[in-house]
C-alpha cells in the first residue's frame, strides 16, 4: 500500500502519533500497576491474617498469650524491648498486627509480580510452589539481611518450629489466594 509522499510502504493500519501511543502505554502500564495492587492488596491480607492466626496459635501454645508474638513487630515504632511484651495493647498489639499487616502486602506484591506466568496454572501446584517460594524468601530477607530492629520480632517468642508455622502459612495465604483467583477466572472464561 503506497501512499507516502516518499515512496515508502505505509501499514494497513492508520496513522497514529507517537505520542499517542506512548500515552496509550502509560495508561496500560498505570492500569497493570493498579491492577497489581488490588491482587496484591487481597492475597497479602488474606496471607498476612493467616499468618497473623498461626502467630496466635503458636503464641498461646508457646507463651500462653495469642498476642505476644504479634506485638514483635511493634519494636520498629518502639524499641526491641517493647517488642517483647507479652501483653495485649494498642501500643504493641495494635501497631504490631498494621505493621504485620503491611508488610504482608508489601510481600504480596512481589509475588503477584513474579508469578504472572502462573496466574492461569490449573492446579494448585505451581501457587504453592510460589507461595512457599516467597515466604521462604520472606525469612531470609527478614532474618538474614534486616537489622535485628527492623526484623518482624517473632523470634522474642516462638521456637523456630513455630516460625516455620507461621511463614507456612503466610505462603500458604497466598497461594490459596492466587489459585482461586484463577479458577474463578478460568471458570468464568476471562482474565
Amino acid at each position: 500500500m503506497a501512499g507516502a509522499v516518499d515512496g515508502t510502504r505505509l501499514a494497513p493500519y492508520r496513522f497514529i502519533p507517537e505520542t499517542h501511543h506512548r500515552r496509550n502505554r502509560q495508561l496500560v502500564d498505570a492500569r497493570t500497576g493498579s491492577l497489581l495492587g488490588r491482587r496484591a492488596l487481597v492475597s497479602g491480607s488474606a496471607a498476612g491474617l493467616a499468618s497473623t492466626l498461626a502467630l496466635a496459635l503458636c503464641g498461646r501454645i508457646e507463651r500462653r498469650s495469642a498476642s505476644a508474638a504479634l506485638n514483635g513487630p511493634s519494636q520498629w515504632l518502639w524499641g526491641i524491648a517493647e517488642g517483647r511484651r507479652r501483653r495485649t495493647n494498642v501500643r504493641n498489639t495494635g501497631v504490631g498486627f498494621l505493621i504485620h499487616q503491611a508488610m504482608s502486602v508489601a510481600w504480596a506484591t512481589a509475588y503477584e509480580a513474579v508469578s504472572r506466568r502462573d496466574r492461569y496454572s490449573t492446579g494448585p501446584a505451581a501457587h504453592l510452589r510460589n507461595g512457599a517460594l516467597l515466604a521462604a524468601l520472606a525469612f531470609a530477607v527478614d532474618y538474614g539481611m534486616t537489622p535485628r530492629r527492623l526484623r518482624p520480632g517473632f523470634e522474642h517468642h516462638l521456637r523456630p518450629a513455630s516460625m516455620f508455622a507461621v511463614y507456612s502459612a503466610f505462603g500458604l495465604g497466598l497461594a490459596a489466594v492466587s489459585w482461586l483467583r484463577a479458577r474463578r477466572c478460568r471458570e468464568a472464561g476471562g482474565h
